[in-house]
């Protein structure tokens, strides 16, 4: 069984995780989560946290290797809609989503400068505009630095061992409190899972389009939608070439798992 270290969670003060399909995730808030994370030690050893959706729940489910892989990260949170729903029927009483986005709003919103942060992901243009608008928005917030380039299916930054070697080496020189990381869902979650394994610092959040939606880059979803669990339907709207094949297949796999999961409840994944 997966090492998911409960330990982790327990230290951070966070509620017993709720597994659906099999990944185990945790009935938080935006509040709960941001204040357990700033409550962790400095010197306590690294916590990697991924923003989950349907699709990353999916392909775990579906993708045995997949699951192994990720099986290393900390504190699988729920960042849709339809997650929170299905936690809900198992009792969770949630009232929101830990949408990535927003999340990584108000943690650098309400920063009081004591945690250093560092930004794995997006494009340079996406990462020059971020910092301008944390130096403008959230001056509290001190980035230290940041990596755009590529993230391999397994996690492996660069399209180098040296220049991974050369990202790696200059994490562990900085040694920031808080690490951001929008690789794309299933690499992000991959890079996530290697990162808790090789450092021994730092809290590293897979937050997926948050830093293209915080730089301006992709249009946030309004609220109502976000709260009737259509997100994926705004971001169809606007890259529908793009999100076409990724939300018709997982979207359906989501369903068809579920399903197979209320019919045959005896013989669901209970979680890592």
């Amino acid at each position: 069984m997966k090492p998911y270290a409960p330990d982790t969670r327990e230290v951070l003060g966070l509620p017993a995780p709720v597994p659906v399909l099999g990944t185990p995730l945790i009935p938080t808030t935006y509040h709960g989560l941001i204040a357990s994370l700033r409550g962790r030690a400095k010197d306590a050893p690294p916590v990697a946290v991924s923003f989950v959706n349907t699709q990353i729940v999916s392909h775990r489910r579906a993708h045995p290797e997949f699951q192994a892989l990720t099986r290393d990260i900390d504190l699988f949170i729920p960042d849709g809609m339809p997650l929170v729903w299905c936690m809900n029927r198992a009792g969770a009483d949630l009232e929101d989503r830990v949408f990535g986005p927003e999340f990584m709003r108000r943690a650098l919103e309400t920063e009081d400068g004591t945690r250093t942060h560092y930004i794995l992901g997006g494009t340079s243009e996406c990462g020059a505009r971020l910092l301008h608008r944390a130096a403008n928005e959230w001056p509290a917030a001190r980035f230290v630095g940041s990596y755009h380039g590529r993230c391999s299916e397994d996690g492996r930054l660069g399209d180098s061992k040296e220049e991974e070697d050369r990202v790696l080496r200059e994490l562990d020189a900085l040694r920031p409190d808080w690490i951001w990381i929008g690789m794309g869902e299933a690499r992000q979650n991959a890079l996530l899972a290697r990162m808790r394994q090789r450092s021994d610092f730092g809290v590293w959040l897979g937050v997926g389009c948050a830093l293209d939606m915080l730089a301006g880059l992709q249009p946030i979803p309004p609220g109502w939608m976000q709260k009737a669990g259509l997100s994926w339907v705004h971001r169809w709207a606007h890259a529908p070439a793009r999100m076409t094949g990724r939300y018709a297949k997982y979207n359906t796999l989501f369903i068809l798992q579920f399903l197979d999961e209320f019919l045959n409840p005896t013989t669901a994944p209970s979680g890592d």
